[in-house]
């Protein structure tokens, strides 16, 4: 963004456009940004797999967040 101009001051502007001007700027600007996204790698989604692998998370670990977690919990309720 150039030195100067500020996103209210943009704002401000696109309110004084038409409905069918502010549609023709999003859809431009919606090109340009997904354009920049494929280049910079932005768009690309992380597998979630393994996410989790250096944990360290024992079955202990987690039965006791259960038991934390469940402990204040009517039995019928469950």
């Amino acid at each position: 963004m150039a030195q100067g101009i500020k996103l209210e001051d943009i704002l401000a502007t696109t309110r004084e456009l038409t409905p069918a001007d502010k549609v023709r700027l999003i859809e431009r600007l919606s090109v340009e940004v997904r354009s920049q996204m494929e280049k910079t790698g932005a768009d690309k989604r992380r597998p979630l797999r393994g996410v989790w692998h250096q944990a360290n998370t024992s079955s202990e670990d987690i039965d006791e967040a259960r038991r934390e977690m469940w402990g204040n919990v009517p039995r019928e309720n469950i």
